[in-house]
């Protein structure tokens, strides 16, 4: 037997195997994904750990401060001014380190691939890892409602949606019902936000992603502009100024898409000048195309300066053939300017009937907005206004906008608003050195373009930061090339720009770091927990109709009556509740939904079911709403249960909670209407003693009922005896039961209000002789002043719920308390139980002497519970 030949094994090549690894480690894509890795893994891990805190109301006042627009801006003027100090005292302090710095940077961003993509993905990732605690923002402003309907048509296959047969109870504002179903604004915005519908993603990814492209393609833009460091610098700037925590990236108004126009006319224009290519054409005319459906009127301003220099340069121009300019240029934007108008054409015609007739413009003739320009007359009227309040409330107001008599469209505000969000105070320093560049013929034209732009701006009633994110990326270029020129300055020998313009954008990014964080915490950044939602998260299951009933003083901006594209297909239909007998056309035609009664502005998280049930939904501190985070009523407070069928035949009140006082309280925490009135009687069968309420297992004294219009309430003491929690009260009347989850906690302070001759909330407070504080007498610094607040906690010695205070009193609030007047702490005298009232604490302090002068002096009152201040509402005072 044949003896088999021996088998050679090559031995693993561990060496070679080890390079490769070290090779692919060292590769752009293996650094790119450790280090975008490590990035969003360590802001994630910090944003869960600080989620908890967040939610705490002090930590969320104070982070505040990082955010706040005027603390904002003194500190960074400050840190300005000791910039330039410091730059002129010693130029080159840090010269080494920041020489290594810039040189890392540079090398960087000569991969111009790599630096775009980077601005591209750094907020987006950033803004991602931060959804612990910024949650995916949720629409509340009609506007916001617009976009998204065009994102639901498209996402659906349509163009636009046929009107439905009910259409009256499904009007809100800004959408077009007749002749057919969609929204009255132009559709660009509504496309990335429909491509993330269509993958089965929420809108928002789109907005995120589309902030993010912006970001980038602003960076590509300056790349045509200046050396790439310099434009690597203006993305970051425009991360800083524009993402992340910023409206465009957490609301669903555009402004990313806009600017995503501008930047491609601005960036693709130089480089058709330079290198005559049909992609740079292609991107130019696409620039076009976004700006005339995101923003078209200034979208309009902005592109005609640049259209002309480069009609003027294919003209002109002579190192190129004509056949060339012909072939890569003319021919190319021509064909997507023919596309532009026959599209848009086709667009108008399916909305309007008219393809000459855009929808922005048959709905200002249906209700009257938006107004036209200030040379124009204004609307005084229009056909669809009077069927919701809604409707005509933002009629008068863009109306008196137009004409003048809102201080805050003033151009001042409007420049205010304008500088704040584009420029503060790191961008203006080096704008100051524009002038130096004047010669410089490319960038005059582009000024040329920012100026026209705003002031058409000018022309119109109305400005926010996305009117003129055309001009995002041009403002990005100035700051850069002020920069530029600010960094080659010198003052005899000393190279003080050098370290002037190293120090300015140091100290920017510290404090777009601090202003990040400031925003991080603070609960308003972005909306959640909104009315709309909170229906949502109770409807689950099932299909249903949520009939919605607004208050007298209804916010407009903030509706809830929007649908989806498809209305009876939605699981929940949002309609308009317009009477008794125009509801049951509704309730015919949707017989396989359940019905609700929803009112957002008294108990936003709340439904009521349509029947004759007696029921409330939801309690808020007598004194009014609080500007607190942590909404709720307190033991042995007032609170106001809001409802229906609780008193059907009763209109008005029943009583006069603060009868002592000499003046009739018509007014009195109006936002909820006149519950404090003067009491009128009621037929035997409707007296608060058949109502009863109970929180947990404590009976709550009832006060009084009251009725205006559609509006019901009862008010109640909340039982001393109830504990902080979340606690079941309930309204019987009868044999009838409505039980509702309300918020306990250890205090809701709270300060009672009155409408001055001025028609404006302000403070209940009395002199010692009885007479009252107002606009024709003021209050005086020093003098001696008291006021009635309510929801102070727990007293000293213990009260029965339902008793009436004692003459003289005798019961003080165990829990500390702050008196605030122009932002600071007041002389308090004394905090009583307030004689002959149930569950009011009257409190005498002292008018610091430092108090401004004004008609609106800040005023308040804060318990203090576990060594945290919990606030009341900000009221009002006039001090002389």
């Amino acid at each position: 037997m044949a003896t088999p030949s021996p088998v050679l094994r090559a031995e693993p090549n561990t060496g070679t195997q080890r390079n490769a690894k070290a090779a692919w480690f060292r590769s752009p894509l293996a650094v790119w994904l450790i280090a975008g890795s490590s990035l969003f893994i360590a802001i994630y891990l910090l944003a869960l750990f600080v989620a908890p805190h967040a939610q705490d109301p002090a930590m969320a006042l104070t982070a505040n401060g990082f955010g706040d627009p005027f603390t904002n801006e003194i500190a960074k003027w400050i840190s300005v001014g000791l910039c330039l100090a410091i730059a002129c005292a010693v130029p080159k302090l840090g010269a080494n380190k920041f020489q290594s710095l810039e040189g890392a940077i540079s090398r960087f961003a000569l991969h111009r691939r790599q630096a775009i993509l980077f601005c591209s993905v750094l907020p987006v990732l950033v803004r991602f890892a931060l959804l612990p605690i910024l949650r995916v923002p949720e629409p509340i402003i009609a506007d916001e409602f617009g976009y998204l309907l065009l994102a639901n048509t498209f996402a659906s296959g349509r163009l636009t949606n046929p009107a439905h047969p009910l259409w009256k109870f499904f009007e809100g504002n800004y959408i077009l019902h007749q002749p057919a179903y969609t929204s009255q604004y132009p559709f660009a915005s509504a496309i990335p936000m429909a491509i993330a519908e269509i993958f089965g993603a929420t809108p928002w990814l789109g907005v995120c992603l589309g902030v993010g492209l912006m970001c980038g393609l602003i960076c590509w833009m300056l790349q045509a502009w200046v050396p790439p460091k310099w434009a690597l610098l203006g993305g970051l700037v425009a991360i800083g100024q524009f993402s992340i925590v910023t409206p465009w990236m957490n609301t669903y108004w555009g402004g990313s898409t806009a600017a995503i126009g501008g930047a491609l006319l601005a960036g693709a224009a130089p480089r058709i000048v330079k290198y005559c290519r049909v992609r740079d054409s292609v991107l130019f005319g696409l620039g076009v195309a976004i700006l005339s459906q995101s923003r078209p009127f200034e979208g309009l301003l902005f592109s005609i300066p640049l259209v002309v220099w480069l009609a003027l340069w294919v003209i002109g121009e002579r190192k190129i053939s004509f056949d060339l300019r012909l072939r890569n240029v003319v021919i190319p934007v021509s064909a997507i300017f023919i596309l532009l108008v026959a599209g848009t054409a086709y667009y108008n015609w399916r909305v309007t009937g008219d393809p000459l007739l855009m929808p922005y413009k048959l709905h200002q003739r249906l209700y009257g907005t938006p107004q036209p320009f200030y040379f124009q007359p204004a609307i005084q009227d229009a056909p669809g206004i009077h069927r919701q309040k809604d409707r005509e409330n933002v009629f008068r107001w863009e109306r008196d906008a137009h004409e003048g008599r809102l201080p805050e469209h003033l151009e001042l505000s409007r420049l205010l608003v304008f500088w704040r969000f584009y420029l503060g105070p790191f961008c203006t320093i080096p704008l100051l050195f524009l002038p130096f560049l004047w010669r410089d013929l490319r960038l005059r034209l582009l000024l040329l373009a920012a100026t026209v732009l705003l002031a058409g701006n000018s022309l119109y009633p109305f400005f926010f930061t996305h009117y003129a994110a055309p001009l995002s990326g041009a403002i990005v270029l100035f700051v850069i090339q002020g920069l530029r020129c600010l960094r080659v300055l010198r003052i005899g020998s000393r190279p003080v720009g050098l370290l002037a313009s190293r120090g300015l954008m140091l100290i920017a990014g510290v404090s777009g770091i601090c202003t990040v964080v400031g925003w991080t915490l603070t609960p308003w950044t972005v909306a959640s927990d909104k009315p709309r939602s909170k229906v949502f998260a109770q409807l689950k299951d099932g299909k249903h109709v949520v009939l919605v009933r607004y208050s007298d003083d209804h916010p407009f901006h903030y509706g809830v009556v929007f649908n989806d594209a498809d209305i009876d297909n939605s699981r929940i239909v949002w309609a308009h509740d317009l009477g008794e007998t125009a509801d049951h056309e509704i309730e015919n035609y949707y017989r396989d939904r359940q019905f609700w009664l929803y009112n957002p502005d008294t108990a936003p998280g709340a439904l009521a079911p349509m029947t004759g049930q007696p029921y409330f939904t939801g309690a808020v501190d007598g004194a009014g709403s609080r500007d607190y985070l942590r909404e709720g009523v307190c033991p042995g407070g007032i609170a106001v249960l809001f409802g229906g069928n609780i008193a059907p035949n009763l209109q008005g009140t029943t009583f006069n909670l603060l009868g002592l006082l000499p003046v009739h309280l018509t007014g009195v925490s109006a936002q909820y209407g006149d519950e404090f009135s003067p009491g009128t009687s009621l037929p035997a069968a409707e007296s608060p003693g058949d109502i009863s309420v109970q929180f947990g297992d404590y009976s709550a004294a009832v006060v009084g009922l009251a009725r205006f219009g559609a509006q019901e309430s009862v008010t109640v003491q909340v039982p001393f005896e109830t504990a902080p929690g979340l606690v079941t009260a309930r309204l019987r009347r009868g044999d009838l039961m409505w039980p509702q989850k309300i918020r306990v906690l250890p205090a809701a302070p709270g300060v009672f209000q009155m409408r001055m001759s001025d028609s404006k909330l302000r403070a209940i407070v009395l002199r010692q002789d009885g007479s009252f504080v107002d606009l024709e007498h003021p209050a005086h610094r020093g003098e001696i002043l008291r006021f009635f607040a309510n929801g102070l906690g727990a007293f000293k010695p213990s009260i029965r719920s339902g008793e009436v205070g004692k003459s003289p009193p005798i019961a003080v609030p165990a829990l500390p308390l702050i008196v605030g007047v122009d932002y600071r702490a007041a002389p308090m005298i004394s905090a009583k139980y307030a004689a002959g009232m149930i569950g009011i604490t009257e409190v005498a302090f002292q008018v610091p002497l430092e108090t401004s002068s004004g008609s609106d002096i800040n005023f308040s009152i804060a318990a203090v519970v576990d060594g945290k201040p919990m606030y009341s509402n900000v009221s009002l005072i006039p001090v002389q």
